[in-house]
C-alpha cells in the first residue's frame, strides 16, 4: 500500500507515507522513501484518496503520458526518456492550467539529471505513477483547503471529483456553491492566497522543490498564453525537435525573471472558465455539501455588520452603557434597509427600554466571544423569521437565500417592503455586477424572487415572524421587541434618515433614537447615577489588552485615539509547553492578534470616522512590542471585507474560530510559515515533535472541527456576569414563545 497509515502512531489518520522518487534514485536503484503528509486528516485516508484519484488522477496522467512519448503509452509508462522524466517525481498534476497540461509543465519546470537510469522496472513505473497520482491528490485536497477556509477534506475530494481533478475549476466551484458574488473584491488577497495554496500544495505533495514550482508557475503566469500555446505543440506523433524546442522555450518562460502582477494570476483563473465541469459531475450541495461553509460565509457578512454598527455609535455612550445592549439585544435582524440600522435600533431601545439596575461598566473593549454569539443568534433568529413566513423554507434553503441577500430581510423577503426592495435593488444596479476578473457570481440576479418563487405570500405575519425571529435569538424580551421591529418605522418617522445617511452617530443622535423608540423611558437627567462595577479583578485581562492597544496605537499611530476594542485572540505562536508554567496551564502562546477601532484625534467632526486597525502584540505581562524581544508591535489599519468576499486567513485566528480582519499587505504570523509547517506534519513550535509517537496540534479537519465551538455558540459564556441582570427573564419568555419555526440550537441542523 503506498499510502498507509502508521498504525502505531496516535496520529495515524492524520500522516501518511508515499515513495518519493528522487531523481537520483537510492543507493539499489529503487525511489527514496519520503514522509509526505496528507492534510485530509480522514480516518479512512488511504481507501478514501485512492477511491477517488483513480476516476480522474489516473486519466489526466495516461493522457499526458501519451503526448510525452513517442511510442504509444498504454496503461502504464515503458522505457522512454520522458516519461522516466514523469516518474522522477516533480509531475504534480496541479498547477494553473488544466491538470494534463500541468503534469507536463511540472515535468519541465523541476530539475532533472538524466545519469542514463530510466531503465525502472515496469512494474515499479507502474508504482510510481500510482505515487504521483495519490500524491497529486493529496496537493489538490491541500490547494483547496488553504485557498478557502472552512472547506473539509472530504468536501474537497467531491469538489475535484466534480471537476475532473481539474484545481482552479473545482475552486471556481466552491466560489459558486458558497455564493461569494464578491470574490476578487481584492486582487492582491485573492494572488496570494493563490500564490500560497500552490506552495503548500507542492510540499504536501513532497515536490522535491518547492519554491522552484512556485516561481516557474508565477512568471509563466505573467506569459500564460504563449505557454499554452507551446504546451498544445507537445503531442504525440510530432517530431521529436518540434517537442524539444517548444519545451525548451516554456523551460526559458518559467526561468525568466519576469515580474508578475494581480492581472497575471487572475488570467489562469479565467481560462479555467472555459473548462466547465460535465452537468453530470457537478457537487449536489444537498448529498455532498454540508451547510456549514455556507453559514460561516453567511457569519463572515454579520460580523463585519457589527464591526461597522460599532464604528458609528458614539465612543463615550458605546464605552459606557450600549457595549451592553449591543452584546445582550443588538440583533442584526429588523424592518430596516441596513442590517447596520438595525443593529443600532435594537441597542438603542434595549439600553432605553431595560437600562442597567445595578452597576454602572465602563468598558474599552467589547467581548469577542460575546460579539460572536450575538452574531450567531441573529442569524438563527433570520432564518427563524424566513421559515416562519414562507413554510415552504427549510434551514438550508433560508441560509443560502439570506447569503444571496447580503443577510438582509428586505432583500431576502420581498413581501417585508416591496418599495424599499426596488430601491435597494435600483442601488445594486446602478453599481453594477462585480467587475473583478475574479468573479464567478452574478450579483445582479433578484435572489428572494428566485428563491420564494414568483407572487408566493407569506403565510405569518411580520409580528409573529419576528418574535419567532427574537426567540430562537435568545432576546431576553422577544414579545417586546417583535412589537418595536413590527412598529418602529411609525415611531422613527423622520428620524429614520439619522440611520440611513450612514454616518457616525452623535451623543444627541442616540437620545433622540431613544426617546422617538420607547417614549415611556425616563429622560437621562431623571437618572440615578450607578455604582461602577464590583469585580474589578475580573476586568484585569480587558485592561491588560487595552492597555497593551493604547500603547501600539500610540507607537504606530499616534494621530488616532482608541475607539473600542472589537475582537482579540490571544492564542497565537502556540500552544508551547513551559517547564515553570502553572499545573492548570503548563502551555502558553507568545502572541494575540486584535481588532480595535481609532478615530483621528484632529479634523472636523465628519471626517474623524472610526478607522478599524490591526495589531499583532505579545503575551508578556512586561513586554510592550511583538515579540520577547520588545520590538516595535505590528499595527496597521485594515479594511473589513464586503459580505460574501474573500478574507486573508490566518492559522490561529481559523483555529479557535475568531473573525479577526487581518492586513492583505503586511506579513504576521499564522499567514504563510505555520500553513506550510501544518501540510509538512511539522510542529513549528515543538523541535522534538516526533510524528511517529506524537499528533500533531493543528490539521485542516481539527482547524473545521474546532472553529465550530465558536460558529455555533448562542449559549452561556463566562463574560455574562457582567451583564447578569440582563438574563433575569430569559427563562421565562422563551418557555412562553412557541409560535413559528425556531432555529438556534446545535442538534436543529444536520451539518
Amino acid at each position: 500500500m503506498l499510502f498507509r497509515q502508521a498504525d502505531r502512531s496516535p496520529a495515524a489518520h492524520e500522516v501518511g507515507y508515499a515513495r518519493l522518487p528522487s531523481a537520483q534514485g537510492g543507493s539499489d536503484g529503487r525511489p527514496v522513501t519520503t514522509r509526505i503528509t496528507a492534510s485530509t486528516g480522514q480516518p479512512t485516508g488511504s481507501s478514501a484518496l485512492r477511491a477517488a484519484s483513480k476516476p480522474s488522477a489516473s486519466r489526466v496522467y495516461c493522457k499526458a503520458l501519451e503526448r510525452l512519448t513517442a511510442a504509444k503509452a498504454r496503461a502504464r509508462p515503458h522505457h522512454v526518456a520522458a516519461a522516466a522524466r514523469v516518474l522522477h517525481g516533480g509531475a504534480l498534476c496541479f498547477g494553473l492550467l488544466d491538470p494534463v497540461s500541468n503534469i507536463i509543465a511540472n515535468t519541465f519546470f523541476t530539475p532533472y539529471e538524466n545519469n542514463n537510469n530510466n531503465g525502472v522496472a515496469e512494474a515499479a513505473a507502474g508504482e510510481l505513477v500510482e505515487d504521483l497520482e495519490l500524491r497529486s491528490l493529496v496537493g489538490l485536497v491541500t490547494f483547496l483547503t488553504r485557498f478557502f477556509p472552512y472547506l473539509a477534506d472530504c468536501e474537497a475530494v467531491s469538489y475535484l471529483l466534480a471537476a475532473d481533478a481539474d484545481a482552479l475549476v473545482a475552486a471556481r466551484i466552491v466560489v459558486r456553491d458558497r455564493r461569494m458574488a464578491r470574490f476578487g473584491s481584492s486582487d492582491l488577497a485573492v494572488a496570494e492566497a493563490l500564490e500560497m495554496s500552490l506552495k503548500c500544495a507542492a510540499m504536501a505533495a513532497g515536490h522535491p522543490d518547492p519554491h522552484r514550482l512556485v516561481g516557474a508557475w508565477l512568471a509563466v503566469s505573467g506569459r500564460l498564453d504563449a505557454a499554452v500555446a507551446l504546451l498544445a505543440k507537445v503531442r504525440r506523433r510530432r517530431p521529436s525537435s518540434i517537442l524539444r524546442r517548444s519545451l525548451g522555450k516554456m523551460q526559458l518562460l518559467a526561468d525568466g525573471r519576469h515580474r508578475y502582477s494581480n492581472s497575471n494570476l487572475s488570467r489562469p483563473w479565467q481560462l479555467a472558465a472555459s473548462r466547465r465541469p460535465h452537468p453530470r459531475r457537478r457537487v449536489q450541495p444537498r448529498q455532498s455539501i454540508s451547510i456549514t461553509p455556507l453559514k460561516r460565509v453567511l457569519l463572515d457578512a454579520i460580523h463585519g455588520y457589527y464591526l461597522a454598527a460599532l464604528a458609528r455609535l458614539p465612543g463615550g455612550e458605546l464605552r459606557r452603557r450600549l457595549h451592553r445592549s449591543v452584546l445582550v439585544a443588538g440583533h442584526c435582524y429588523g424592518p430596516l434597509a441596513d442590517p447596520i440600522a438595525n443593529i443600532i435600533i435594537n441597542a438603542v431601545w434595549y439600553d432605553a427600554a431595560f437600562p442597567p439596575r445595578a452597576h454602572e461598566l465602563e468598558l474599552d473593549m467589547v467581548s469577542t466571544l460575546s460579539l460572536h454569539r450575538i452574531g450567531t443568534r441573529s442569524m438563527y433568529g433570520l432564518v427563524s423569521f424566513l421559515c416562519t413566513r414562507y413554510h415552504r423554507l427549510d434551514f438550508r434553503h433560508a441560509v443560502r437565500l439570506l447569503v444571496e441577500s447580503d443577510a438582509n430581510l428586505l432583500l431576502a423577503d420581498p413581501n417585508l417592503d416591496g418599495a424599499a426592495v426596488l430601491r435597494k435593488e435600483e442601488r445594486r444596479r446602478r453599481r453594477g455586477n462585480n467587475n473583478s476578473p475574479w468573479s464567478v457570481v452574478s450579483t445582479s440576479s433578484s435572489s428572494s424572487r428566485n428563491a420564494l418563487g414568483l407572487g408566493v405570500l407569506p403565510a405569518t405575519g411580520v409580528e409573529n415572524a419576528f418574535k419567532a425571529a427574537a426567540i430562537a435569538a435568545k432576546h431576553p424580551h422577544p414579545e417586546a421587541q417583535a412589537k418595536l421591529l413590527a412598529s418602529c418605522k411609525k415611531l422613527l418617522g423622520p428620524s429614520l434618515s439619522l440611520l440611513q445617511s450612514g454616518g457616525q452617530l452623535t451623543s444627541a443622535d442616540v437620545r433622540r433614537l431613544a426617546r422617538l423608540l420607547c417614549p415611556e423611558s425616563p429622560p437621562s437627567s431623571d437618572e440615578q447615577p450607578l455604582p461602577a462595577f464590583p469585580l474589578k479583578e475580573y476586568l484585569r485581562v480587558h485592561t491588560r489588552i487595552v492597555d497593551k492597544v493604547v500603547k501600539a496605537l500610540h507607537a504606530c499611530a499616534p494621530t488616532y485615539e482608541l475607539h473600542v476594542v472589537c475582537g482579540v485572540n490571544e492564542n497565537v505562536s502556540g500552544p508551547v509547553y513551559c517547564l515553570g508554567g502553572s499545573s492548570f496551564a503548563p502551555h502558553k502562546c507568545y502572541r494575540c492578534h486584535v481588532n480595535f477601532l481609532a478615530t483621528p484625534k484632529e479634523g472636523a467632526a465628519a471626517d474623524r470616522a472610526p478607522v478599524l486597525f490591526f495589531a499583532e502584540l505579545s503575551n508578556d505581562e512586561d513586554d510592550d512590542g511583538g515579540g520577547a524581544s520588545g520590538t516595535l508591535p505590528l499595527c496597521c489599519p485594515v479594511s473589513a471585507p464586503p459580505p460574501c468576499a474573500e478574507r486573508v486567513r490566518c492559522l490561529f485566528c481559523d483555529y479557535v474560530g475568531i473573525r479577526i480582519v487581518h492586513p492583505i499587505e503586511t506579513t504576521f504570523h499564522g499567514r504563510q510559515m505555520e500553513f506550510e509547517n501544518m501540510v509538512c506534519g511539522e510542529d513549528p513550535f515543538d523541535e522534538d515533535f516526533n510524528p511517529a509517537l506524537m499528533q500533531l496540534y493543528y490539521t485542516n479537519t481539527k482547524i473545521v472541527r474546532h472553529s465550530r465551538l465558536v460558529a455555533n455558540g448562542v449559549y452561556s459564556l463566562k463574560e455574562d456576569c457582567l451583564y447578569a441582570e440582563s438574563r433575569d427573564d430569559d427563562d421565562e419568555e422563551e418557555e412562553e414563545g412557541d409560535q413559528g419555526v425556531v432555529y438556534g440550537s446545535d442538534y436543529d441542523v444536520y451539518e
